[in-house]
């Protein structure tokens, strides 16, 4: 719905990366229940575990984790602005995932790590600011899950705090924009 040049593309391109998404994640449901679990609800899950590993890696997608963040960028600077304010809705449905399913998984910390780095580095490069507005978000939802990854009460309360502050300064960016 955007006039932005490219906006098509950018929307097939997007539509792709949360197909492959969406297909990691059915397959890794499927998994987690094919091995005997008595309860269709899911709760905390084991990273080493088929199903675990095709769950994380569907939300490493969502979050827009470094080699899976390209989606982020390019689908904020070619959206309308409803459509860019959706990004920042579903990059933090992927922060909560990550806090219900994996909190305290070590290895949260050194990727919302490189996800601040990369994004403040790149938003401070960028000379689009939609662009920059993107690897911004992507800094902030790096913040959530390095606090993730810690895992303790106070690191996920501070996780939610931040996901949920990101949405708001996130939205009234792209307003002004």
């Amino acid at each position: 719905a955007s006039p932005v040049e490219g906006a098509n593309r950018a929307g097939v391109r997007l539509l792709m990366w949360h197909g492959l998404e969406g297909l990691l994640f059915l397959v890794g449901v499927a998994f987690h229940l094919s091995a005997g679990v008595q309860s269709a609800v899911i709760g905390r899950l084991d990273l080493g575990t088929f199903g675990g590993a095709f769950i994380f890696a569907a939300l490493m997608i969502r979050v827009g984790a470094p080699l899976a963040h390209v989606w982020l960028k390019d689908a904020v600077s070619h959206a309308s602005p409803v459509g860019a304010a959706l990004s920042a809705f579903s990059g933090v449905l992927g922060v909560y995932a990550l806090a219900r399913f994996f909190p305290g998984v070590p290895l949260l910390i050194p990727i919302g790590a490189l996800m601040i780095v990369l994004g403040a580095f790149f938003a401070s490069a960028e000379d689009d600011l939609r662009r920059a507005a993107a690897y911004g978000l992507t800094a902030q939802t790096g913040v959530s899950v390095a606090l993730i990854g810690v895992g303790s009460p106070l690191a996920l309360a501070g996780a939610e705090g931040n996901a949920f502050a990101a949405i708001f300064a996130f939205m009234t960016l792209q307003m002004a924009l």
